[in-house]
Parts: C-alpha cells; sequence; structure tokens
C-alpha cells in the first residue's frame, strides 16, 4: 500500500489520529507537524520517528511537496492558515482528505456571520463590543492591506482557508449532517469519510462510569459558542431546589468565563460553580458524573466528545435544534432533547434524570456507532476504497 501523508499541527487529537491510522494500516503513515521552532520542545503530540517537523514558513511547503513521489494519499487534520498554505500548493493530481477540526469554518467570516452562531444575549453583550474593537484595528490596516490585495500580492488568511476547502476532495467527520452544511456554506464539493477524533472507549477511562445526581452541566468552554446567558436566563425561570449548575470555564476566554460566572453567581449564588482550573481528562470526567442533566447551547458543531460521554454516562441531554449533532443523534434514535421545545418551566419532570431503560438504550446505540471496534474497521475499508479508486 501507498504511504499516507498526514498534515497537521502540535494539538491533542493528533496522538488519538496517529494511533487509529497506524492500527489499521501499520508503518504507512507519514506525519509533518507544522511548527513554530523546529527546535522547541512539542508539548502535546508524542513524537516518534514517523513524524517530521516543518517550520510554518510558506517557502518549506514546496520542499515537502517534493519528497512526494505522486502517489500518495494527503490527510490534513484541521486546516489552519498555514496547513491551507500547503494544501494549495499541492498539485490537484493529488487526492486530498481533510478532517475537520470545526475553527477553521466557524470562525471564517466568509463562511459564517457571528450572528449566524450566537444567540442575541450574547451576540450584544460580547460579539458587538469585539466587532466594533476588530473594526477599529482593521481601519488602522487596511491601507497596506489594500494596497497588497490590489497589486494581487496576498490573499487573506480566511481566503486562504477557504481556497483550500474548496480543493479538498473528501470530508473527515462523523455524521453527514454536519458534512451537508459545510457543503451548503463553502460551496465545496466532498465526498464524506466517516472519522471521530475519539472512540467512545477513549473518551472515557472508566467505561462503567454513571451519572450519580441530577445536576445540571451547561457549555464545554469558556467561548461565546456556549451561549450560556440565554441557558442561565431560561434556568433563572426553574425553581431548582437543590440542583447545582456546573458551568466548565477552564478552556477559552478567560474574560468571558469571570462574566458568565458573576452572572451565574448573581442569578444562583453558591448553587452555581464555574471550573476555571484545567483537570485531567479521568478526573473530569469523574466530576461532571454528578450532572445528569446536560445542555449544550450551541448553534454549530461542538463539544461532540463532551455531549457522547455524557450520553453513554446516561445524562439526559439539551441541544439547540441548530445544532447538526440534534439531527445526527435523532437519526440514531438516541434520546436526545431540546431547548427551545422541552426546556421548558410547565414541561414536567423536564429536569428529572432519564429513565434507566432510555440510558441503557442510548448506550447500546452509541456502541454500534462510536465504539473503537466500529471506528477502526469503518476507517480502513474507507481509506482501501480510497485509494483502490485512485491507483485502479
Amino acid at each position: 500500500m501507498k504511504k499516507l501523508i498526514h498534515i497537521s499541527t502540535d494539538e491533542k487529537f493528533i496522538n488519538s489520529a496517529y494511533w487509529q491510522f497506524n492500527k489499521c494500516f501499520p508503518n504507512n503513515n507519514v506525519f509533518y507537524l507544522l511548527v513554530d521552532d523546529v527546535a522547541k520542545k512539542i508539548e502535546y503530540v508524542n513524537i516518534n520517528d514517523d513524524f517530521i517537523l516543518v517550520d510554518k514558513r510558506a517557502s518549506t511547503f514546496k520542499n515537502i511537496i517534493q519528497e512526494f513521489k505522486g502517489d500518495e494519499l494527503i490527510i490534513f487534520h484541521g486546516l489552519s492558515y498555514f496547513a491551507s498554505l500547503a494544501a494549495n500548493v499541492i498539485p490537484a493530481k493529488y487526492k486530498k482528505i481533510w478532517i475537520v477540526f470545526g475553527k477553521e469554518v466557524y470562525s471564517n467570516s466568509l463562511i459564517f456571520d457571528p450572528s449566524d452562531l450566537h444567540g442575541p444575549l450574547t451576540f450584544k453583550k460580547f460579539i458587538e463590543k469585539d466587532r466594533s474593537k476588530n473594526y477599529e484595528t482593521s481601519i488602522r490596516r487596511l491601507p497596506g492591506k489594500l494596497y497588497r490585495r490590489i497589486m494581487g500580492q496576498v490573499l487573506g488568511k480566511n481566503e486562504v482557508i477557504l481556497k483550500a476547502i474548496r480543493g479538498m476532495n473528501y470530508c473527515g467527520i462523523l455524521y453527514k449532517e454536519e458534512l451537508n452544511l459545510i457543503e451548503k456554506t463553502t460551496k465545496a464539493k466532498l465526498r464524506h469519510l466517516k472519522f471521530s477524533y475519539y472512540p467512545i472507549e477513549a473518551m472515557l477511562k472508566d467505561p462503567v462510569l454513571r451519572i450519580e445526581s441530577n445536576n445540571i452541566l451547561i457549555g464545554n468552554s469558556a467561548s461565546y459558542t456556549n451561549n450560556h446567558l440565554e441557558v442561565l436566563k431560561i434556568l433563572s425561570t426553574f425553581s431548582l431546589d437543590r440542583q447545582k449548575i456546573i458551568a466548565p470555564l477552564s478552556y477559552g476566554n478567560r474574560s468571558y468565563a469571570m462574566e458568565i460566572t458573576k452572572k451565574g453567581k448573581e442569578l444562583f449564588g453558591n448553587q452555581f460553580d464555574s471550573l476555571m482550573d484545567f483537570m485531567p481528562l479521568h478526573e473530569y470526567n469523574h466530576y461532571i458524573s454528578q450532572c445528569g442533566i446536560v445542555i449544550m447551547n450551541h448553534y454549530r458543531q461542538q463539544a461532540v466528545g463532551n455531549v457522547l460521554t455524557m450520553l453513554w454516562m446516561g445524562a439526559k441531554v439539551f441541544l439547540n435544534e441548530e445544532n447538526t449533532l440534534y439531527a445526527y443523534l435523532k437519526s440514531l434514535g438516541i434520546k436526545i432533547f431540546s431547548i427551545s421545545m422541552d426546556l421548558k418551566p410547565d414541561n414536567p419532570g423536564c429536569l428529572d434524570l432519564l429513565p434507566p431503560s432510555e440510558q441503557n438504550r442510548n448506550r447500546e446505540l452509541l456502541k454500534k456507532e462510536i465504539s473503537q471496534e466500529v471506528l477502526l474497521k469503518d476507517l480502513k475499508c474507507q481509506i482501501e476504497k480510497i485509494m483502490k479508486d485512485i491507483y485502479r
């Protein structure tokens, strides 16, 4: 079999990707890791002989391509600006797979407007203020940028990434509902490659772990797209008795985390608990196992690992119907709930725990879809088919 060429950055997801691809295709993977400085220590990726460190400089990408023989399959793990520069200079004869991170789509203003991803309270308090700051900054920089654009010397960052997306042949993502949205918003034509960085076994160190109480988990990070303010407003209309509200805020925007903590304490006092310090995954999972109710108010695909983990542990999960993950889980037959339709104080028992029979059924359905055995089998079959189609 021909070599699989991977282009990635120093992200924690890459260790799982390496393990999966090497399990399916041992000794057939080469990872080019794009870094700021090849002399600096790598933070997340476990480096071995299959990894080659490459400086994030446009001049280095042509050197990479010269090492290819013309028959490799190129796999991009995320499309950062520098990875996109590499993608855009790779000849069309190569077949390219893009495994989606998410931020390359949702943080790109040429693809999504921020107003499409945030509730009205979040948009008004956080996004409009940031937008005005960014506008002032862009005005100060306009003359030089405008000159370069007129002279045709440079594409903007978002344009580079969008061009790279449109140049891909395959899109690696867990479910087609998200691929359909990506194709619609980017005008790209992509074939689906079912892939997840985390099989359910990898997300849980303790596979028998179950939820233990009816506390409420909201969001997964300190990012605006969690739309915490809207959730807090809804929960303020409930009589919560002794239920705690737990908001993981250790990852993301620190000032946003402080604002959400302030608002949560204002509305719920000591019943609101913000997680501001990082926890190892197994400790985090044990901590949130006290949350039998989960509310993830993302309008976009986000926190997929968190949602699947909580469903596996037996939680009742509420999602925004704008999130493609909602439709995907529904299509699998998993018991999932809508924030807009179900999270209402006049809906009896909506904050009660999911019955054990439904917890067990959700777990069985997830096992059939995203277990390690299933994902590895799917990955091997799909890549073999792609390679066969390319080189027959």
